[in-house]
């Protein structure tokens, strides 16, 4: 296998990117996968990766390593494509998890879970309470919460995101 090595990244041309590119494509292949992503997606990844680099090119002898620099845009570009993700409902119950019959003892689990939860929420301020019964139970968007409850929409995600820590940290202490 020989490598051909460039002095400068400035002086790069399409023949001397292509040798580096192999390896640079692979690592970004994989660093995506560690992050669960299919093959597919893994790939998109990676030519976004390798167009960026192109794209950068003239500027890479800033840089250490052009290893380093590929693996954390390809970590980049698979956190903004989860974030462009619709998020996923939690209405559908698998088919595995439906069909399991519970008795006694976990009527009497979920119901001891639910006056505990019940608790937990009646200790909560009214306005977080509200906020959180709108968001969960009514299905309302922030903004229909802000426009019904006369708050700022950032108002209503940051109450919001209160209410769930204190309800999460709550949970933590009782396991």
């Amino acid at each position: 296998m020989c490598l051909y090595i460039v002095n400068s990244f400035e002086d790069m041309d399409e023949k001397s990117f292509e040798h580096i590119a192999g390896r640079l494509r692979d690592r970004a292949v994989a660093q995506a996968r560690r992050f669960g992503l299919d093959i597919a997606d893994a790939e998109d990844i990676a030519q976004d990766v390798m167009l960026r680099m192109w794209q950068m090119r003239g500027d890479l002898d800033r840089f250490r390593s052009p290893e380093a620099l590929a693996m954390t845009i390809a970590r980049r570009q698979v956190l903004n494509s989860f974030r462009r993700r619709p998020p996923e409902s939690m209405d559908a119950v698998p088919a595995d998890l439906a069909s399991i019959a519970y008795g006694p003892l976990e009527d009497i689990e979920d119901k001891d879970n639910e006056e505990w939860l019940a608790a937990r929420l009646a200790r909560l301020p009214e306005t977080w309470h509200t906020i959180l019964y709108m968001r969960q139970v009514e299905r309302c968007s922030g903004s229909e919460i802000a426009a019904r409850l006369g708050i700022k929409e950032s108002s209503v995600r940051t109450l919001l995101a209160r209410a769930r820590k204190i309800l999460l940290e709550k949970m933590k202490e009782r396991r």
